[in-house]
């Protein structure tokens, strides 16, 4: 399995709770963290195996506002790639110098460029760094990606879409950004997370995506709440042309049992959790242990803490699921278990991650 998994203590260390702020608005506990990088990395594997391009098939890979490593992590078993991690954090970039046994790491500014040459990577990934910035800068930053991107390589980079701004926007705001598509709001004096002030929050419309951002790349995915909760997924090809353009709407959901790297008896694994579309409509779920399809259910059970949670979304009232597996003679040591939503199969409907672990001899 390429991504390392903590066993028997933590690796790499978990940074501060001033460094997991910067990444995750708060700090929040050593499972949560190892698990919403996790989730972001299976997705970006999943999703570049889904457009035909592997994730082993790059050479260099920018992790581009990595912060303190919460999805870099997670690759550190790709050898033959060379991993590039760059962020405005001081504090972090040191942290990963000190604490990241793979990579380089180094600091960039508000504003481009970047302290590479052209065309220095075939990857470049960014999770929940546009939805923070000013349209100016964002299209600052698109213009500077570009030029640090090979012909034929390949952006990820995550938005808060349609459905977000529904949710967060007030009534006039969101008047606002459905007649351009795009809205930058200062939510409060300083910069979110400990951040400088610039860094705020950003909505961005499907149809905005397209016309904009094709003006620097050529669009070839976008996948609604992929790889992240609330975000969603634009994936671009520098100088591509004539590819199908690949549209994916899936649901939101997370795992209630088994908890990230959990320590069980996996004769049996009871897994469990919610997931809803926001259009409404239970969700029909395939399992799935390293690869193997196990089982299957439909998340139709109350959940009025989904509901408390995500109240302008109808469907988040019944969107529970449990069904318990019969796993006899699975291996001792790390496991992979997923869920697929819809007909597509796994390989093109991942929605959701967890590890867990059989115990040792």
């Amino acid at each position: 399995m390429p991504a390392a998994f903590p066993v028997k203590g933590l690796y790499p260390p978990i940074p501060t709770a001033e460094l997991s702020t910067q990444v995750l608005g708060g700090a929040v506990s050593v499972p949560d963290f190892l698990y919403s990088g996790f989730v972001v990395s299976e997705g970006i594997r999943q999703f570049l195996s889904l457009i035909g391009r592997p994730l082993e098939t790059f050479h260099d890979v920018l992790d581009f506002g990595c912060g303190s490593a919460r999805v870099l992590r997670w690759f550190g078993g790709y050898t033959a790639i060379k991993w590039v991690g760059s962020d405005i954090s001081k504090k972090a970039i040191e942290w990963n110098r000190q604490n990241l046994g793979f990579g380089e790491f180094v600091i960039n500014d508000v504003e481009p460029p970047l302290p590479f040459p052209s065309g220095s990577f075939d990857l470049i990934y960014a999770v929940s760094v546009v939805t923070h910035i000013s349209e100016q800068l964002q299209f600052a930053w698109l213009t500077e990606l570009s030029r640090v991107l090979r012909p034929g390589g390949i952006v990820m980079l995550t938005v808060m879409g349609e459905q977000v701004a529904a949710w967060k926007l007030a009534p006039e705001e969101f008047a606002e950004f459905q007649c351009k598509g795009h809205f930058y709001k200062k939510v409060q004096e300083g910069g979110l997370h400990g951040l400088p002030d610039f860094y705020q929050d950003a909505y961005h419309s499907h149809a905005y995506v397209i016309r904009e951002w094709s003006r620097y790349f050529q669009p070839i995915a976008y996948i609604r709440n992929g790889p992240m909760y609330l975000q969603d997924l634009v994936i671009l090809e520098k100088s591509g042309a004539g590819k199908e353009f690949l549209d994916l709407d899936l649901p939101l959901g997370g795992f209630w049992s088994p908890n990230f790297a959990d320590e069980l008896s996996v004769e049996t694994l009871t897994v469990s959790g919610w997931t809803f579309q926001h259009r409404g409509g239970p969700v029909s779920l395939r399992i799935y242990v390293d690869g193997i399809e196990f089982g299957s259910t439909t998340a139709e059970l109350p959940t009025p803490a989904v509901a408390g949670v995500y109240p302008v979304f109808l469907a988040a009232r019944t969107c529970g699921f449990s069904r318990v597996l019969s796993l006899p003679g699975i291996g001792r040591g790390p496991h992979i278990l997923q869920l697929s939503a819809g007909g597509g199969g796994r390989t093109t409907s991942v929605f959701g991650d967890v590890l867990f672990r059989a115990p040792l001899p």
